[in-house]
């Protein structure tokens, strides 16, 4: 999978979590080469921490919706953010 993917979900998730919260950082990152292990797929984790220190997370790991395709990365990165939500 391309690293490209990372930048297709993060405006997504980013969209809807500013409608709540002035402050949304992204990091994204991916794995290359060896690093990788040949891996098909992607994901994504989300992390929030509340005014009083509570830590919140949201997990969404790409499925295949079809014979051979992948879950877009936008609908992945709306699922996160809903689920964090």
């Amino acid at each position: 999978v391309t690293p490209h993917a990372s930048h297709l979900i993060w405006p997504i998730e980013c969209g809807v979590l500013n409608h709540l919260l002035p402050d949304v950082y992204i990091f994204t990152d991916h794995y290359t080469g060896s690093e990788s292990r040949k891996s098909q797929g992607y994901g994504i984790s989300l992390v929030a921490e509340t005014t009083t220190g509570c830590i919140l997370s949201s997990e969404c790991v790409a499925t295949h919706s079809g014979a051979s395709e992948l879950q877009l990365p936008k609908d992945l990165g709306m699922q996160a953010a809903m689920s964090l939500l």
